[in-house]
């Protein structure tokens, strides 16, 4: 085996390994889109980025080592027809046009895939809405938050639901889930919610006056909103009730 033909079969397999990467990025976006429970969109988010940047690397490697052994069978095909001399076989003739044709065809399907993959990742990268600002992935920052605090799921399931449906998800925190009258189960609810809205608001870059404006609101208010980017919040406040922040995105 010559050494075109070594460049012409790693081309190949790297080729078909970063299609089926390609295939899996793919398949692993269509099931964190369906997704209900929590930390999936932010596994996925990781494997996709590393997937991103493999393939990133392996196509243009790949694509480059079948251009080379193009560039290397011509120059010998030309070399041959100069050469009265040689004696080519129609056998010879027909598996170097057969090698030939399935490089070009997976160099361009390949580069077709780089292309849909530098386009999808440079999207995917800042998600814009209608007005031009990024998008929040409200449960990854959440289960973020949820690590960085150190709270079990017991606790922070107590104070933190899930609703909602694909593509229409809301999160809602309740410092006073239970809507208990004692004054201690209170305080315990209320200093949570203390610790936690912030450092999800900090995350989502909610300006911190939004903030200030929801421990201002009293029971008369009613309910309250604010939107940022594609994040809508509501809230509201009573007494023996609590204070209940709904996100939804």
């Amino acid at each position: 085996m010559d050494i075109k033909d070594t460049l012409r079969k790693i081309g190949l397999w790297l080729l078909a390994f970063a299609s089926l990467v390609f295939l899996l990025v793919v398949l692993i976006g269509l099931i964190s889109y369906g997704c209900v429970y929590w930390g999936t969109e932010s596994v996925s988010m990781v494997i996709t980025k590393i997937a991103f940047v493999a393939q990133c690397i392996i196509f243009p490697v790949g694509i480059g080592l079948l251009v080379t052994y193009l560039i290397l069978e011509s120059k010998k095909n030309l070399q041959e027809e100069n050469n009265d001399n040689a004696e080519i076989s129609e056998n010879e003739i027909k598996l170097s046009k057969k090698k030939k044709t399935v490089s070009i065809i997976s160099c361009s399907v390949a580069f077709i895939m780089l292309v849909i993959l530098i386009i999808g990742g440079c999207t995917s990268a800042d998600p814009a809405d209608s007005k031009g600002s990024s998008k929040i992935y409200f449960s990854t920052l959440l289960s973020e938050v949820q690590k960085e605090s150190g709270y079990s799921d017991d606790i922070w399931y107590d104070y933190v639901s899930i609703g909602g449906s694909t593509g229409s998800y809301y999160y809602t925190i309740d410092s006073n889930p239970t809507n208990s009258t004692n004054e201690y189960i209170q305080a315990i609810g209320l200093a949570f919610v203390d610790d936690i809205v912030p450092a999800i608001h900090a995350k989502c870059g909610v300006p911190s006056s939004v903030w200030a404006e929801m421990r201002r609101t009293s029971a008369l208010d009613g309910i309250q909103y604010y939107t940022y980017k594609n994040l809508s919040i509501s809230w509201k406040y009573h007494p023996n009730k609590g204070l209940e922040i709904i996100y939804s995105y």
